[in-house]
């Protein structure tokens, strides 16, 4: 078999030496001669030099012996440049599939030396006439020397292959931010965080990446040595393929699709020589973390004034002794997030904007609006209850509220909506329907604020034309009834801004005191009735603070409006089906 070496400087100096040494066997230096032949004598060697080039099957002869001293020195022949540019898969891609698509070794340089010793004699014989003629001849055994030096891909070539900048700046940010315990390699992987929370969406964005190999690794190749080949062509080819299925030309316009959240990129670079190089890339796609902010939308809301809060459920007591109900709304950026300390939240909040509408009113209106990025928000407000002169009717109504995030890693944005409906119920215990009842009517003729009404903060109503009412302000208390301030319903001791209250007026005690001497004074008048006066009898008790409350049944005398006296059993009923009367109107 023919010693075959690789093709490298190295090598091709060692297999210089062997020709040298080949060339020096038969060197006059070396070789003692008599001349027997005479003057006209001397060394008639006997030297073949035969060579194999590249893509060539079999060795041919050379006339010139000489030649083979620079056989593995001599630069490539065009002709040879030319077959070493042709694609290794062919030029109409057909072995693009084939493992192998180019035959081993066939970038292989054989040269082949043989030298015998030989010299010109005369063969002088007894009663010869005329002198012998010259003959060459010999007896050495000869000395044959005979190398080849093998090209392979990665022997005259270079290449290649990386994640492009765009992509490895993306990745190693995301690394860094989210994963940077688990040991990723920026390198040789790419990341792509997307917009969707499980593969398969299309409802949610980005769920997957498409794009040719070409925009996602950038691919080079190069001569490696240039003892002899020297022309800048090119020499090398890629092609590529994706978790084990076909190859494909890397020069193939025709787009990726990456859908799973783990894909192998194999590139190999290859040339007619062989395989030059082969890479090995991992595409992770990582998806995004769902916000569950609707899960916790009903604990955003409760009341900050009422022990029996069940807004859970969306029940809402009335504020004591009032005809509205007080509602927080608390909201913390980190709602409906998962939250690793070791990693950058993948979303913020960029804002929360609320609509509100009662129950049988036309359309919904703004309730309130914040853009504030990242930061919490705290509102509460007053809500109207609405009243029927006879009967106690519970207050619907509903929020919608969109809720506004913005992608930690990408430019994207998302708006989520969440909608509850809440009833407000009188959570009053039962007693006697006394309030300013013939100021408040005065106080409301002149459009202030009575006795236990909302006087400032953000406030909800319904207006006469069945439309819901959102009113942001603040009114002096009317002073029909006596000196009033407009306090807060949490109390003094605390102050608060003015989207965090709610606001009402409260009389003073002086001003109890006087309505309860007028309240006497109406016993006097001849026209009042027995039921009349112990109605006067308990506004009066209840007034100085003592609550009194009927259960069972009494015995009354009610005189009739026909003039008629009727004696019986008076049923007073406070079960929750029985009539509410709004606490300030008086009916």
């Amino acid at each position: 078999s023919q010693p075959v070496a690789e093709y490298t400087p190295k090598n091709i100096a060692v297999a210089q030496a062997l020709i040298d040494a080949h060339v020096a066997y038969a060197a006059d230096k070396n070789v003692v001669n008599d001349v027997c032949g005479g003057s006209s004598g001397g060394r008639c060697d006997d030297k073949r030099f035969t060579r194999r080039n590249m893509f060539d099957a079999a060795y041919a002869e050379v006339a010139s012996f000489d030649s083979g001293r620079t056989c593995f020195t001599d630069k490539v022949k065009p002709d040879i440049v030319a077959k070493l540019q042709e694609s290794p898969f062919g030029g109409d891609l057909a072995l693009l599939n084939v493992a192998v698509p180019v035959p081993a070794g066939q970038c292989t340089r054989c040269c082949k030396f043989e030298t015998k010793l030989k010299e010109f004699w005369h063969n002088y014989q007894c009663g010869n006439s005329t002198p012998p003629a010259k003959v060459c001849g010999g007896s050495d055994p000869g000395c044959v020397t005979e190398q080849c030096l093998v090209g392979r891909g990665s022997t005259f070539f270079t290449a290649s292959a990386t994640v492009k900048a765009e992509y490895e700046v993306a990745t190693k940010e995301l690394i860094a931010n989210v994963f940077p315990t688990k040991g990723y390699q920026s390198e040789t992987e790419i990341h792509l965080q997307l917009e969707c929370s499980a593969f398969g969406r299309s409802d949610q964005g980005k769920c997957g990446h498409i794009a040719p190999l070409h925009d996602l690794f950038a691919v080079s190749s190069n001569l490696n040595d240039r003892s002899i080949l020297v022309d800048e062509k090119q020499y090398v080819y890629w092609r590529f393929r994706v978790d084990g299925g076909d190859w494909r030309s890397f020069d193939d316009k025709v787009t990726v699709r990456f859908s799973g959240e783990h894909a192998v990129v194999a590139l190999e670079a290859w040339s007619q020589c062989g395989v030059v190089k082969t890479f090995v890339f991992h595409v992770y796609q990582h998806l995004n973390q769902p916000i569950s902010v609707n899960d916790d939308f009903d604990g955003m809301w409760y009341q900050s004034s009422s022990s029996l809060d069940s807004t859970t459920g969306g029940g809402l007591c009335n504020y004591a002794q009032s005809d509205f109900a007080e509602l927080t709304f608390d909201f913390q950026p980190l709602a409906g997030l998962v939250v690793n300390q070791t990693q950058t939240l993948p979303w913020v909040s960029t804002g929360v904007a609320c609509d509100v509408q009662y129950a049988d009113t036309r359309l919904p209106v703004p309730l309130f609006a914040s853009t504030a990025r990242n930061a919490t928000v705290l509102r509460r407000f007053s809500f109207q209850m609405q009243s029927l002169p006879t009967t106690r009717a519970d207050t619907t109504f509903s929020v919608l509220c969109k809720f506004s995030y913005a992608s930690t890693y990408t430019n994207r944005t998302v708006t989520l909506p969440a909608t509850k409906t809440f009833t407000i119920k009188n959570c009053d215990k039962p007693d006697w329907d006394c309030p300013f009842g013939e100021c408040s009517d005065k106080c409301a003729a002149a459009g202030a604020p009575a006795p236990f009404s909302i006087c400032g903060g953000r406030s909800v109503s319904t207006s006469a034309s069945s439309e819901t009412v959102v009113t942001f302000q603040r009114k002096a208390c009317c002073a029909t009834c006596g000196p009033a301030e407009c306090q807060s319903v949490f109390g003094r001791s605390v102050v608060l801004r003015d989207e965090e209250d709610v606001l009402q007026c409260v009389v003073s005690e002086d001003s109890k005191s006087n309505y309860t001497t007028e309240l006497l004074e109406l016993q006097a008048h001849e026209d009042m009735t027995t039921s009349v006066s112990t109605a006067v009898v308990a506004c009066v008790f209840l007034v100085l603070g003592v609550l009194l409350v009927v259960w069972g049944r009494r015995q009354v005398n009610t005189h009739c409006d026909d003039g008629s006296d009727m004696e019986g059993d008076l049923f007073v009923d406070y079960t929750m089906n029985g009539g509410y009367y709004p606490l300030l109107d008086r009916q």
